[in-house]
């Protein structure tokens, strides 16, 4: 496996901070949310890290079996910290579930199987 690590402002970070860092420059990387997802075979689990309730909130939409995950600041304008796509094929869309603890945010998404 390939470790794609870059050094940006003495750190060494992966793609996705260096990224996150350049179009966001005002915030720290650990303001900045990270998400994970992980497969089981009945559903795929994401996982939201420095996730706050009280600054943020979290929409996602499905489109052409991709689910777009957008986190934003709750203020008068909106801004956009973080957007993630995921190949999710055979979800069931209206089943999603979440769960919140101590800053971070769990996505519960079903997958439906044809018989």
């Amino acid at each position: 496996m390939t470790d794609f690590s870059l050094i940006y402002n003495n750190r060494v970070m992966n793609i996705e901070d260096f990224i996150d860092s350049i179009l966001y420059p005002d915030f720290s990387i650990n303001k900045i949310p990270s998400c994970e997802i992980q497969e089981n075979s009945q559903f795929y689990c994401i996982q939201l890290e420095n996730y706050f309730k009280a600054k943020q909130t979290f929409q996602f939409y499905y489109k052409n079996s991709f689910l777009i995950l957008q986190i934003r600041l709750r203020q008068m304008k909106p801004k956009i910290l973080l957007t993630r796509m995921f190949f999710l094929p055979n979800i069931n869309i209206n089943k999603i579930s979440h769960t919140y603890y101590s800053n971070s945010v769990t996505l519960k998404i079903p997958k439906i199987y044809y018989t």
